[in-house]
């Protein structure tokens, strides 16, 4: 390429898109395995950096067709970085997106918790592997994983590490809710229930 500024910018806006892409594509395995990297806070980011960098294009473009008089006809390939980042902008603003959880099982049963600024949600897979999302008071992330053995409409729950607070290991799904009946040893962090299907407020899963 001839024009080593052009070839930067190119690069910059490949680089970004990508970065930007993959992180969006694999939030839902990155948030599992990375916990404590706020992932949605990076993608954020970057796509606040992509919308700089696509507002600087857009002047740039304008800038070079003053600077050309009408003379000459800019090639497509100025108009490039722009068009990889407007792609990617408008891909994050879609409500269509790939989504790395397509890869896991079928979910066969999820519920939902939404208790003031805890949230939580669980999922119980095809595969008899199950996934619990905890929104801690502290807007911190935590993931408790296993597998299970159901029994008609009771689930006997094995935990990979770690076991959450507020819920147990035997479980049962009443069809409208979803609960412990094994007992908590603590007051303060009693057993909470999952209402059957998605979540139905502000929370995420």
């Amino acid at each position: 390429m001839k024009h080593p500024k052009l070839r930067k910018e190119l690069l910059l806006a490949v680089s970004f898109s990508i970065i930007y892409l993959l992180l969006s594509i694999f939030q839902f395995h990155l948030d599992k395995f990375l916990q404590g990297i706020r992932i949605d806070i990076i993608i954020g980011i970057l796509l606040s950096i992509l919308l700089i960098m696509l507002v600087i294009q857009v002047f740039k473009i304008i800038s070079r067709r003053k600077k050309s008089k009408g003379r000459i006809k800019l090639k497509f390939v100025f108009y490039l970085p722009a068009i990889i980042l407007a792609g990617t902008v408008i891909y994050a603003i879609i409500p269509f997106k790939l989504d790395s959880e397509k890869l896991e099982s079928k979910v066969i049963l999820r519920g939902c918790y939404e208790g003031g600024n805890s949230k939580a949600f669980i999922r119980f897979r095809a595969n008899n592997n199950f996934e619990i999302k905890w929104k801690t008071e502290a807007d911190n992330d935590e993931w408790f994983t296993g597998i299970y053995r159901q029994n008609k409409d009771t689930f006997f729950l094995t935990y990979y590490e770690k076991i959450p607070d507020k819920f147990g290991s035997i479980i049962l799904n009443t069809g409208q809710s979803i609960k412990s009946l094994d007992k908590s040893q603590s007051l303060e962090n009693a057993y909470i229930s999952f209402y059957v299907g998605r979540c139905k407020g502000l929370y995420d899963e």
